[in-house]
């Protein structure tokens, strides 16, 4: 059975660095769930742990700061 490859939550309010970030981290096999909000990655967060966080810090609403230490509170590993 093959590997399970490893999962990146990708956070960019900006969709087209959000799709390229999300095209490139994929060709080097990786999965990724790119995301345009913090608040939307909260919602994957609750039930789902990534390999790798990857955020924007500044983003509308919630900033990439905030997700970083609410996911740190959630998963401090």
């Amino acid at each position: 059975m093959p590997e399970e490859k490893p999962w990146i939550l990708l956070v960019e309010d900006e969709e087209g660095l959000r799709e390229l970030l999300a095209a490139q981290l994929g060709r080097r096999g990786l999965r990724v769930s790119a995301l345009g909000s913090a608040e939307r990655a909260l919602e994957v967060l609750a039930t789902q742990e990534p390999a790798l966080l990857m955020t924007d810090l500044r983003l509308p609403g919630l900033s990439g700061e905030a997700l970083l230490e609410r996911a740190k509170q959630r998963y401090p590993q």
